[in-house]
C-alpha cells in the first residue's frame, strides 16, 4: 500500500473566528516548541486530565518538535499574534492494515472555546486527511467533559461508532464514557454540501 505523505499546501492560512478573532493556521516547525510548551501549561490541569496526549512536561514538548515527522503525524498550530491558541493533529497509524484511517485530537485555550476554533481546526484535519488519500478519520472524546467537542464533531459530518463504558476516570476516581466518531472521507467528503459551504464562507463554526 502507498504511504501518502500529508500535504502542506494552503498553509499559513487566516480564518475569522465567530468573535471576530483572526487566527493564523499553520503547520508545527521545530521553533515552536516554547510556544507549544507555553500553551500546553496555559491549559487549565482538568483540561490537560482528559487529553490524549500531555505536552506540559518541559521535556515532552522539545522533544515533539524535534521528532516532527509529517508522514506519521501532523501538528497543525492556530496563533494570534504569534501566540500559540491550538493545537490540532493528524495521526496515521504505522500498521499496513490501517494505514487508510486517520486520528484526529484537538486543544484549544480556554480564551478561544465557543468561538469556532476547535471546529476549525477539526475541519482542516479532515481536509489533510482526506488530500492524503485516507478513507477513515477517527475522533474521541471523554462524555460529560468534552462535550462541546462531541457537537462539533457530529456537525462536521463525524458519526458515533462506539460508547466505550467508564473507561476514562476523573480526578475524583469516578468514570465517564469514551465516545469514539468517524468520518468517511474520499468521494463522501467531496460531495459533503458542508464542504462547499465552507470554502465560500471560510469556517465560522461553533465550539
Amino acid at each position: 500500500m502507498t504511504v501518502h505523505a500529508f500535504k502542506q499546501g494552503g498553509y499559513p492560512l487566516e480564518v475569522p473566528l465567530l468573535d471576530d478573532t483572526s487566527v493564523l493556521v499553520r503547520p508545527m516547525a521545530p521553533e515552536d516548541a516554547p510556544g507549544l510548551l507555553a500553551f500546553f501549561q496555559a491549559l487549565p490541569e482538568e483540561g490537560r486530565y482528559y487529553l490524549r496526549e500531555d505536552l506540559s512536561s518541559q521535556e515532552v514538548a522539545p522533544w515533539w518538535a524535534e521528532d516532527l515527522d509529517y508522514s506519521r503525524a501532523l501538528p497543525l498550530l492556530a496563533f494570534v499574534g504569534g501566540t500559540i491558541v491550538g493545537n490540532g493533529t493528524l495521526l496515521r497509524s504505522r500498521a499496513p492494515a490501517r494505514q487508510h484511517v486517520g486520528e484526529a485530537r484537538i486543544a484549544v485555550h480556554p480564551d478561544y472555546r465557543n468561538v469556532g476554533l476547535g471546529t476549525v481546526l477539526l475541519y482542516q484535519l479532515m481536509v489533510l486527511a482526506n488530500e492524503a488519500e485516507l478513507e477513515i478519520l477517527t475522533f474521541e472524546a471523554v462524555a460529560g467533559k468534552q462535550d462541546q467537542a462531541i457537537r462539533s464533531a457530529q456537525w462536521l459530518g463525524f458519526t458515533q461508532v462506539a460508547q466505550l463504558r467508564g473507561v476514562a476516570k476523573n480526578q475524583e476516581s469516578g468514570r465517564h464514557d469514551v465516545i469514539v466518531m468517524e468520518a468517511c472521507l474520499g468521494e463522501w467528503f467531496k460531495w459533503w454540501p458542508f464542504r462547499i459551504a465552507v470554502s465560500r464562507v471560510q469556517v465560522r463554526f461553533p465550539w
